[in-house]
């Protein structure tokens, strides 16, 4: 008669997996990807380590005398005018490392590599919750791809880096409050359960509008949000639904209002010299 195994013993899958074992395999297929992009990230940037300050950088961080003190902090937010651009939140992170290592260059350029790593990652769960095939292929490309070097080797590009990590977070919170489970699902099952389906936790609602409004402060080049998130919901339901639009009402105003302080702010107070 076979004996039962003993406790402890080494030929149980969980004993021999370890915390491994108690997982699941998507889970540790995600994280081991999700390593993988870092460290493959911060090899490609190896020689940004070793890069300065350039163009830019100057208006942006090192003669950039509202980074110096908490009245710098409060006009950076509350004074149009008073940085080259009025991304307060990006100006905002350079306050903040500023005070932390003041005008060395490696700790900037690090940031700015880690954000591009964490907006890979986030393309890649974004494309996964999409079921788009190849969609580690793709954040992998999207991580290495050298049109996104300026971005990510220019410290002046910040706003591109860390209004992408918002950009990139709305959009994956927005899929779970507009497609609460129909990623899933087959075409066909979509096509039989779309009349159905509701909205997700209103928590993502909230979440993605809070992930937008982070994005504005950082680039207002991000007001198509509102745009993108349709897009994505019409092509995964097959169909549009107006009920799908009045949630997104708020985001389009916001949006526009923010739009609107951004072009009113660089034709009368200026950023003619840095406008990229």
């Amino acid at each position: 008669m076979k004996q039962p195994a003993e406790q402890g013993d080494s030929s149980s899958p969980q004993a021999a997996n370890g915390l491994a074992g108690f997982l699941p395999s998507s889970w540790q297929r995600g994280w081991l990807f999700g390593l993988f992009l870092v460290a493959v990230t911060m090899i490609a940037y190896l020689p940004v380590w070793h890069a300065g300050f350039i163009w830019d950088d100057d208006y942006y961080v090192t003669s950039n005398t509202a980074l110096r003190s908490w009245e710098g902090l409060r006009q950076i937010w509350l004074v149009p005018g008073a940085t080259v651009q009025y991304y307060p939140l990006t100006f905002t992170s350079f306050w903040l490392e500023y005070h932390l290592w003041g005008l060395h260059p490696l700790g900037y350029h690090l940031v700015n590599v880690l954000l591009h790593s964490c907006n890979a990652m986030l393309f890649w769960l974004i494309l996964r919750r999409l079921r788009v095939p190849g969609a580690w292929l793709a954040a992998a490309i999207f991580a290495l791809h050298p049109v996104s070097v300026q971005s990510v080797a220019w410290v002046t590009e910040r706003k591109n880096t860390l209004s992408g990590l918002y950009y990139l977070g709305a959009i994956l919170a927005a899929l779970k409050f507009w497609l609460p489970g129909t990623t899933s699902l087959t075409v066909c099952q979509k096509e039989a359960e779309s009349s159905t389906i509701g909205f997700g936790n209103w928590k993502w609602y909230w979440l993605a509008f809070a992930l937008y409004v982070c994005a504005l402060w950082s680039k207002t080049t991000t007001v198509p949000l509102p745009v993108v998130i349709i897009l994505l919901v019409w092509r995964m339901q097959g169909r549009l639904h107006w009920r799908w639009v009045y949630p997104l009402l708020p985001f389009l105003a916001l949006g526009v209002g923010m739009g609107l302080v951004t072009m009113h702010i660089e034709k009368h107070l200026g950023a003619s010299r840095c406008t990229s």
